[in-house]
Parts: structure tokens; C-alpha cells; sequence
């Protein structure tokens, strides 16, 4: 008697994609196929460069290095029927290639489909940084960096190529040259300050990109990336003459201020807020805000609109097409 493999699939992963980007390990994300499971190969610095074989079975370790290697280099870090898998045990700063195969059947009679597995790479982060004093956000000495071991000076400021960025309690940081960066987290009591005509651009990177605990406040420009989130309990004062209100997730008990109105409403009106503020004694003409379907769960606290006889309105027919409904529940 004999044995044969399984049917081999027809219908091969696909789309690749990574998160939750550290030091040591990301997600690795996938869209199956036809076949009932995958396995995914993952090799450090190039290209994966061998295939799993028919009649073989491998075994998966989510830390890089434990599972079984497959030619050089080439880990088995999954071996199931889902389509996403964490894995620890990376070097900081390096590439590691992903290819992704569907295959049918067990043991000896595993079918693998090999042709043109879904691939992709993703570079893990280079250090996380904190603040240690208040200070200029481009000054290394505001910074400490964890280099995988321990904390340690910095040598350089931190930028959306590295890892976390947390600004700890009491730390005020000023962005007073123009920077990009992605995980920053603003922890309760810590706060950053844009400087006037200079831009906080947060980037698309790994889960939430910015986490406004304590106090963001813009003298400048906040701009988030196309794909980029913010999630914010603490307080976004929007000091600044026109410009935009940044979208984000106003959490409960977070406040939306906005301080620095004269002569031009900024956008960014129409979104979901806890609590808004507006207060604006140097205002100096009439404006709407143009909100659109907006709601405030907490509450509106509207303080000052200047000293003139100015209206500023919530709403106008420039605002949006349709149904408009402006809800406060607080």
C-alpha cells in the first residue's frame, strides 16, 4: 500500500503586514488563502531562502530561532490555521523577511503550496526613548534612550524611526524645530509645546501613534500622517490662529481648548469630543466654527469670543451636505 500528500492549495497568501513594532518583536499579519493552514518562514537580514518540502512537518516557535530552520536561516515562527502570529526574541535595528505559505494536510502527507509565497519585511525599532528634564525636543540631554539592555544617555533626539517616545512627568518638551515621530506618549503631568511656525508631524507607524495622557499643546502645527491615530485623556489646547484641531479619540475626561483665535476660525470642528473649550479674548471678528454632526459628550464651555460686539456661530450652510445634528450631552 501507499500513501499520497494531500491536494495541494490553489490560492496562496497574501498581503503581508506588520504591527506593533519594538525593540525585540512585531506582529506579523496575513490574508489566507485556500488552503486549511500556513506556515510562516521568517529569516533575519535577507530574503527567505528555502521552501518548506512536501511530506515534512515543522515545528513553530514564536521566538526567532526556536522553531525548526529550514535551509539557513529560515525559522518556522507559525505553523496553523490563523492568519497573524507575535514573535519575540529580535535584535533591535535589523530586517527580518517574512514569506507565508498555505498547505494542506499533516505529517507525512503535508502538501505545501509553494509558488510565489507572500512575502513582505519590516525593520524593528532602534530604541525607545523617554524624557529625563524639560527641554528642547532636538537637545539629546531632554532624552534617554533604552538600548535593549538598560537606559542610558542619548546621543542623538528621537524621530519617527526609532521606537516609543514617552514624555514623563514633570517634563515640558519643546518642539522648537520641525519633527516627525510616531508612539509618542504623553504621560499624565508631562507635557509638549509646538513653537510658533514649527510643525509636530506624527506619523503612521505601529498601533496608537499618539497618546495625549498629559498636556499637548500647539503654538504651531499638529499634523497627523494619512493613517495616523490619536487618542487623548488629558488635554489638546489648540493655541493657534486658524490651522486645524487634530482628529483623534477624545477619550473620556479629556478637554479640546482652544485659546488662540483673532481673526480666523481653525477646522476640525466636526469630530467627537469629551469636553470643548473655547476661549479666546483676542478675537476680533465674527466667525463660525462650521461644525458638522459634531457631539460633545461633556460639556461646551464656551468662555470668550473678545471684547467686541463679534458673534462666533457653531454651525452654517458652508459647514456640510445633509442632516446636521450638533449634540451636547453634558
Amino acid at each position: 500500500s501507499f500513501n499520497t500528500l494531500y491536494d495541494e492549495p490553489t490560492a496562496q497568501t497574501t498581503a503581508v503586514s506588520f504591527a506593533n513594532v519594538t525593540l525585540n518583536g512585531m506582529d506579523i499579519n496575513f490574508t489566507s488563502g485556500n488552503g486549511s493552514n500556513r506556515i510562516v518562514l521568517v529569516k533575519s537580514g535577507s530574503a527567505v531562502s528555502a521552501d518548506p518540502v512536501d511530506g515534512t512537518s515543522y515545528t513553530a516557535g514564536t521566538v526567532f530561532g526556536n522553531g525548526s530552520q529550514i535551509g539557513s536561516g529560515n525559522y518556522v515562527v507559525y505553523n496553523g490555521t490563523g492568519n497573524t502570529v507575535t514573535i519575540t526574541g529580535l535584535s533591535t535595528a535589523t530586517a527580518y523577511h517574512v514569506a507565508v505559505y498555505e498547505f494542506n494536510g499533516s505529517g507525512s502527507l503535508v502538501n505545501y503550496y509553494t509558488v510565489s509565497p507572500a512575502t513582505g519585511n519590516q525593520t524593528t525599532a532602534s530604541n525607545n526613548y523617554r524624557s529625563i528634564a524639560t527641554g528642547n525636543w532636538s537637545s539629546a540631554s531632554t532624552w534617554e534612550v533604552y538600548n535593549g539592555t538598560s537606559w542610558v544617555a542619548a546621543s542623538s533626539a528621537p524621530s519617527s524611526t526609532d521606537g516609543t517616545i514617552t514624555v514623563q512627568s514633570p517634563n515640558v518638551v519643546t518642539v522648537s524645530a520641525s519633527v516627525s515621530a510616531d508612539q509618542v506618549t504623553i504621560n499624565s503631568g508631562g507635557q509638549i509645546t509646538v513653537a510658533a511656525s514649527q510643525t509636530l508631524t506624527i506619523a503612521d507607524g505601529t498601533g496608537t501613534d499618539i497618546t495625549v495622557a498629559g498636556y499637548l499643546k500647539s503654538t504651531g502645527t499638529v499634523t497627523l500622517s494619512s493613517g495616523a491615530t490619536a487618542s487623548i485623556t488629558g488635554t489638546y489646547e489648540h493655541n493657534v490662529n486658524g490651522g486645524a484641531i487634530p482628529a483623534a479619540t477624545w477619550n473620556t475626561g479629556s478637554t479640546c481648548l482652544v485659546s488662540g483665535v483673532t481673526s480666523t476660525m481653525p477646522t476640525g470642528f466636526s469630530q467627537t469630543f469629551d469636553t470643548l473649550t473655547y476661549n479666546c479674548p483676542s478675537q476680533s471678528a465674527s466667525l463660525n466654527m462650521g461644525m458638522f454632526n459634531t457631539t460633545i459628550n461633556g460639556n461646551f464651555n464656551y468662555l470668550n469670543g473678545g471684547a467686541g460686539s463679534q458673534e462666533t456661530g457653531l454651525s452654517n450652510s458652508n459647514a456640510g451636505t445633509g442632516v446636521n445634528t450638533i449634540t451636547i450631552n453634558g
